[in-house]
């Protein structure tokens, strides 16, 4: 598991990001992202460079989703695994936790139509 220290924009380009991780080691990891969203402060699974995911050794850190960990994936949830009750440094759990505290697993953004995005303009320009 992993702190998400920093999310920048890559420039020139429309979804990927910079995501700096800290996992409580001395040094941070950037993992360039363009699948999940992710904030600051979120605690996500990731693999660190020399980690095995499936059959494959990792070279670049990258974030997992329930696919990658070998859980039964919910298919609503194309997002990374978020698990805010651990903390930095802390192994995934092998299987995906119990009902109790599901909700707070995953953070999906809800799409917003152009008029409720307007609305927000206007009343933060208030």
């Amino acid at each position: 598991m992993a702190s998400v220290g920093m999310v920048e924009r890559v420039d020139g380009t429309a979804k990927n990001q910079k995501v700096i991780l800290r996992m409580g080691a001395p040094d941070d990891l950037l993992v360039v992202n363009s699948t999940f969203s992710v904030a600051v402060g979120d605690c996500v699974a990731v693999a660190p460079p020399g980690s095995v995911v499936g059959d494959s050794v990792v070279e670049q850190p990258r974030l997992l989703d329930e696919v990658l960990l070998g859980w039964t994936p919910n298919p609503v949830a194309n997002c990374a695994v978020k698990l805010n009750n651990l903390v930095p440094g802390d192994s995934v759990p092998s299987e995906r936790p119990e009902k109790e505290g599901v909700d707070s697993l995953y953070a999906t953004k809800v799409k917003l139509t152009k008029e409720e995005k307007a609305a927000i303009k206007a009343e933060k320009a208030k």
